[in-house]
């Protein structure tokens, strides 16, 4: 028996509020007083599994339809026994795009002798919908906070995609030996939120394959590249084949690793699918990013979905020239590269709209003070804004040293530092000291910041906040910084006269490797 969770069918057989998963299962027991409900339940159910063995042995078309409208007749009474009347308004219950109740058309399956339940294969393209936004979503939300309550999904960590638990529930779904695949989201191997379902899938069962399909665009419409994960539910022994897709559209093993060897660490449980040696922990005494500069995610330049949603969007605020309206420079991260921005527009600011009606507005202060500004897909590019103070959307990570914002109070603020850091906020006010923003600017730009990104993210194509917070950061003698942070400023210059800096920019590596070291 093989079971497909299809992309846009929910995988709980859940409508309107009512569990509809228990339609096929005995209600009592051997030994069990019963009353004439519980007996009426019972033989509605043994009513079920009997349609439902002679749906899948009839051979006629017309005499299976009967029998479809049969057991959607059995099921409708069993809710009515159970004193819940829901209007299906002549829906299919066995073919719609509101639930789908494999529990009772696939009774069989999980009835199978000597504890064999569960499907040989389960195979999938499951929805990828990330935590925001979920959240963003009244319907979604909801349907997140169900997830959550049911207790059944011990895979979900911190800001799960949608993906996550279709996973879980998918690998509880097979047999003894049973295989599990579904091409999900290649964050899968890397990110914070997959921690415990990577976790979950090396030590409890066993990893057959990954295919590695980073870099190649599998879906149309789709910015995020994908892997394939081959799972069995048996014992987790013995090594896993990597493969990847080639020119011919073939997959094939280019290596094999045993699954203790497939994570960086065991603080994050970073898969790595290549045959560089990475070790995530090799900095490990080495204070991070975060520790120097409060790292946040620039404002959402759409308009807010409770109070004015569909009153404007992002291009209504942007000008190319200013004005007393657009009066603001505004940057996203096509406009940056290495030590430069490339182009400026200007942002419609303090109206009434904006920045008051905006999905995310983030705070003020964020734009008015030093900062580094970097991108958040492909090879990092990290440029200074010291004096400009540009405004930017959420395409733009920056980085801002704690003791920069010594004065400035806020829940973000605040959230931050609970959840990321190590040390207390004034602990990192005092560090910042320790550092330069130039300094800084050079490291984040050297070649070892590709290395320690590599360390984090594997081959994923986005770069998240955490990796930019968890970068380690050494604080060399002063003298030190001084002449990275000199070169940086030389590069700054010269991309801005539009002059060769290859020169620079190799002794810029040669300095930061040796701290490195």
């Amino acid at each position: 028996m093989i079971s497909r969770l299809c992309r846009g069918i929910p995988f709980w057989s859940n409508y309107k509020g009512v569990d509809l998963s228990t339609m096929t299962e005995k209600k009592i027991g051997a030994g069990e007083s019963l009353t004439f409900f519980d007996s009426m339940l019972d033989v509605y159910r043994k009513n079920l599994r009997d349609k439902l063995t002679e749906y899948y042995a009839c051979p006629e078309h017309d005499k299976k339809m009967q029998l479809r409208k049969d057991i959607a007749d059995i099921v409708k009474q069993e809710l009515v026994e159970q004193g819940i009347h829901i209007d299906f308004e002549d829906m299919d219950l066995s073919a719609n795009s509101q639930f789908f109740l494999w529990h009772t058309w696939f009774h069989d399956v999980f009835s199978r002798p000597s504890n064999g339940g569960g499907f040989d294969i389960a195979i999938g393209n499951p929805p990828y919908i990330s935590a925001p936004t979920q959240i963003a979503s009244p319907e979604l939300n909801e349907q997140r906070q169900r997830i959550v309550a049911s207790k059944k999904y011990k895979s979900l960590n911190e800001k799960w995609d949608l993906y996550v638990p279709f996973m879980e529930l998918g690998m509880q779904l097979l047999c003894p030996n049973g295989v599990f695949s579904m091409i999900v989201p290649y964050p899968l191997t890397n990110q914070k939120y997959g921690k415990k379902l990577r976790k979950m899938i090396v030590e409890e069962y066993r990893l057959l394959e990954i295919a590695d399909l980073n870099g190649t665009k599998i879906f149309e419409n789709a910015t995020v590249s994908n892997c394939i994960p081959f799972i069995q539910n048996s014992q987790p022994e013995g090594e896993l084949r990597i493969t990847q897709i080639f020119e011919d559209k073939t997959i094939r093993e280019v290596l094999s690793k045993s699954p203790k060897a497939l994570k960086l660490d065991k603080k994050n449980y970073v898969w790595n699918l290549t045959e560089e040696e990475r070790t995530g922990n090799r900095f490990a005494n080495m204070n991070v990013l975060g520790d120097f500069c409060y790292i946040s995610v620039g404002m959402v330049v759409n308009a807010n979905e409770k109070d004015a949603q569909g009153a404007f969007k992002k291009e209504d605020l942007i000008s190319d020239t200013y004005d007393a309206i657009h009066c603001r420079k505004y940057i996203e991260a096509k406009d940056i590269d290495k030590f430069q921005v490339k182009r400026v527009r200007y942002l419609e600011w303090n109206t009434e709209r904006c920045p008051e009606k905006l999905r995310r507005p983030t705070f003020r202060e964020l734009y008015d003070r030093p900062k580094l500004i970097m991108n958040c897909l492909g090879t990092i590019n990290v440029t200074i804004d010291a004096e400009e103070h540009f405004l930017h959307n959420h395409s733009i990570y920056c980085a801002i040293l704690w003791k920069d914002l010594k004065d400035v109070s806020n829940k973000s603020i605040s959230s931050s530092v609970k959840k990321f850091s190590k040390h207390n906020r004034e602990a990192m006010e005092s560090l910042s000291e320790k550092v330069d923003l130039y300094y800084l600017l050079g490291i984040l730009n050297s070649s070892m910041a590709d290395q320690l990104l590599a360390d984090q993210r594997g081959g994923d194509y986005h770069i998240y906040p955490e990796h930019i917070r968890n970068l380690p950061i050494p604080v060399p003698q002063r003298e030190t910084q001084d002449a990275i942070g000199k070169i940086a400023k030389e590069i700054l210059h010269r991309r801005e006269t539009n002059t060769d800096y290859f020169e620079l920019e190799e002794q810029l590596n040669g300095l930061v490797a040796v701290l490195y070291q």
